[in-house]
């Protein structure tokens, strides 16, 4: 439990889509990182930095980093339930948010991206590099969290994908790309993206993956594009086992499509 811990211990935090409901497991963990984390992070480390400096109490940095929209530290609130289900949150210290904002990354445009990192010696499940094209979905389909939760819709540029796409290849090697988003399909320049990474990297014999595509005849035609690759890859995803569920969580794709 993280009230058990102490100065030697590590400060556990956890992030991510799962955290939206983070009260299950709020006992084990020190803080939350709700939203989007390429601003956020950056302002804890510096948080982490100055007060491991000054040799404060762990404590002092939990209450510190509340300042910081889109942190959830469980420890300064005490959860309220009625009739056995939680309620919300009463706050244990002044000056702690009684609402906690998930951050959002505006202009993803400009937003960090790595395109220099560690690459295994093994071959692993996901054995290439990512590019994700945008973030977000507007579909709604009821059965999707990230959906609701990375809303707005943003997206990276045409120039700036294939900017990242020669930077990661260059410093990793990867002989596979993967052009990831929640339904890569839906990507405005998707064609002409395809077109122009595969005769960037055409020399170098690099294929292309679509990981999340809808049931549709737009998806076959991109996945016609990307199978000349040596081993590019698609997955589709009808998610339902009747036309009558996918009505209901508007996955809008019919038997026919599939």
């Amino acid at each position: 439990y993280s009230a058990d811990r102490n100065e030697a211990d590590p400060l556990v935090l956890g992030g991510g889509p799962a955290v939206f409901n983070p009260e299950p497991l709020a006992p084990f963990f020190d803080f939350f990182v709700l939203g989007d984390g390429e601003e956020v992070l950056p302002e804890i480390i510096r948080e982490y930095a100055f007060w491991k400096d000054k040799g404060r109490k762990r404590e002092d940095f939990l209450e510190k980093i509340t300042r910081i929209p889109g942190i959830y530290v469980p420890g300064l609130y005490e959860p309220v339930y009625s009739q056995g289900n939680f309620s919300g949150l009463k706050a244990l210290k002044e000056g702690v948010p009684l609402r906690i904002e998930k951050r959002t990354v505006v202009d993803l445009e400009h937003a960090f991206y790595p395109d220099s990192f560690i690459v295994p010696y093994m071959e692993v499940v996901h054995d290439r590099a990512a590019l994700e094209l945008f973030r977000g979905c507007s579909r709604g389909c009821r059965f999707c969290q990230a959906g609701f939760t990375y809303r707005p819709v943003r997206e990276r540029s045409l120039n700036k994908l294939k900017e990242l796409a020669g930077a990661i290849i260059d410093k990793t090697g990867f002989e596979e790309l993967s052009l990831s988003s929640l339904s890569s399909s839906d990507y405005p320049q998707i064609e002409k993206l395809i077109d122009e990474l595969q005769a960037q990297f055409h020399q170098r014999e690099v294929s292309l993956s679509l990981p999340s595509l809808r049931a549709d005849s737009f998806a076959l035609k991109l996945a016609d594009k990307v199978q000349h690759n040596r081993t590019g890859g698609v997955t589709f995803a009808p998610e339902a086992g009747s036309q009558r569920l996918r009505n209901v969580i508007n996955k809008q794709v019919t038997e026919d499509e599939i």
